[in-house]
């Protein structure tokens, strides 16, 4: 197995459920994102993330899902990640609070939306 380690593509919101065209995407599968075609059980196009070409892969369908992971690591894909804002907000808190007293959070919570996003795309992931 190749010591390659996989990038992480972050959107915003929830994890899709269906593809554009309908088709169930499990929720245990893995989703894969890249600027190219990918391999995988379920493959469409998508909203730009690190590319537009995306592929759900069933982790239980060894051992395809292991070659397709290595293929399209290859091929630059990035594995796909769904935060939401409060999830955002509370990586932010995590992160700053070792550093920052009360008055400091208080500001942390308070801050509006796109501060957040921006605060949470600066930490290290």
């Amino acid at each position: 197995m190749s010591t390659t380690k996989t990038e992480v593509t972050i959107f915003e919101g929830e994890r899709p459920t269906h593809t554009p065209d309908g088709k169930p995407i499990p929720a245990e599968w893995i989703i894969m994102n890249a600027p190219r075609p990918l391999l995988g059980q379920l493959e469409w196009r998508g909203d730009f993330g690190h590319g537009v070409f995306y592929v759900a892969l069933d982790p239980n369908d060894q051992p395809y899902t292991d070659g397709f992971m290595l293929r399209n690591r290859q091929l630059d894909a990035y594995l796909c990640k769904w935060v939401t804002l409060e999830q955002m907000r509370e990586a932010v808190l995590a992160y700053y609070a070792p550093d920052s007293d009360e008055r400091e959070m208080q500001l942390l919570r308070d801050a509006d939306p796109r501060e957040i996003r921006q605060m949470f795309s600066s930490i290290p992931k």
